[in-house]
């Protein structure tokens, strides 16, 4: 018998429970995306910049707005949590191979980079050309303040809020991604020292928490 033809059958059942091992996640990820979106979805009725009185004006008025109201208005918040889940499913497919040597640093920033850059310069030209034709025709900026040269060129290396002073700049909602590459890093670098242990994973859990309710924010929680 070729045990080739023996082997064939679990390797498939192998991979198809790692597809759908979690599932469960994907699903929450779904959920938060929806959430964001809506909370997004006011910023179209703007003219010029935010302003909190506007939206809060904006909003009884919305598609039924009597169901979704609280994603609404706290949607933003979903934002924490598909950082809950993007770090339970690094620590998850990453960890090991990192410590273990078999992923370099190179390959790990090449992998995120291919799945995130393409996407994102795409929008930052869209959304430099809209803000463009919305400023010569209303005579303001639509939504973030910001559309200098340096800005453009933060946001064109995901550098966009990295720094207190750098304020919210052409595609607003890029400053979850920004900060999120250097966690990339700092995720590596811990995971190369210390590797996948349960207890790494306790104790950064247990100081971000502690940060988090001390009101230490590296970020000050962007709404945009």
């Amino acid at each position: 018998m070729n045990p080739s033809a023996v082997e064939r059958p679990s390797t498939k059942h192998a991979a198809l429970n790692h597809v759908h091992e979690l599932a469960g996640i994907e699903v929450l990820r779904f959920l938060c995306a929806f959430a964001i979106l809506l909370w997004h979805y006011p910023h179209f009725f703007f003219v010029g910049e935010v302003d909190d009185t506007q939206l809060l004006a904006i909003r009884p008025a919305l598609p039924a707005h009597w169901l979704l109201q609280y994603l609404y208005a706290q949607g933003w918040c979903a934002v924490q949590v598909f950082w809950c889940i993007s770090g339970f499913i690094f620590y998850w497919r990453y960890a090991r191979p990192i410590f273990d040597r078999r992923i370099q640093l190179a390959e790990f920033a090449t992998r995120r980079f291919s799945r995130l850059y393409p996407l994102h310069i795409v929008t930052l030209i869209i959304v430099a050309l809209l803000q463009y034709l919305y400023s010569r025709s209303h005579g303001q900026n639509f939504i973030v303040p910001n559309t200098s040269a340096g800005s453009f060129l933060a946001q064109l290396f995901f550098a966009s809020n990295w720094f207190d002073w750098q304020s919210e700049s052409f595609n607003g909602p890029i400053w979850s991604i920004s900060v999120e590459i250097l966690v990339y890093f700092g995720f590596f670098y811990i995971m190369r020292a210390v590797g996948a242990k349960p207890v790494v994973a306790i104790v950064i859990s247990g100081v971000s928490f502690a940060l988090l309710y001390s009101g230490f924010s590296l970020f000050h929680m962007k709404k945009i």
